[in-house]
């Protein structure tokens, strides 16, 4: 699948995501964002979108790889189920083709926590500015 792209992919992935909020029940109260987090909180029910490397969005016809972490308190089963409907929704609705995971991680602002994460990659195509 390509997608056409004329925004940022963290700004098209996050909408999407809300978006998917009515029709993944489970993630319906979960909070959406990109890189930014406040520092040294650990959120309770959040997904982030980060791009993983560094992309030239100008060129047409781009592979852009997205990391998505998915935080929820509770079971790590329960943490990952979340992760792997996001990652089947992923790939059913954008097309993306999984690079990585999903599999835990330590929390950077406390160790002792969890989240899960994978990546995807996504073709974009776009016309340059």
């Amino acid at each position: 699948m390509t997608l056409v792209m004329s925004v940022d992919p963290i700004e098209y992935a996050t909408n999407w995501l809300e978006g998917l909020k009515t029709r993944v029940p489970d993630i319906a109260d979960y909070t959406i964002g990109g890189t930014q987090l406040k520092p040294g909180v650990t959120p309770e029910k959040h997904i982030r979108v980060m791009v993983v490397g560094n992309q030239d969005y100008q060129r047409v016809g781009d592979r852009v790889s997205l990391r998505f972490q998915v935080w929820r308190s509770g079971t790590e089963k329960a943490r990952t189920a979340i992760a792997n409907q996001l990652l089947a929704h992923t790939r059913a609705s954008l097309g993306g083709r999984k690079e990585a995971g999903p599999f835990s991680v330590p929390d950077q602002a406390d160790p002792t926590k969890h989240l899960s994460q994978f990546e995807v990659s996504i073709l974009l195509i776009g016309a340059q500015a």
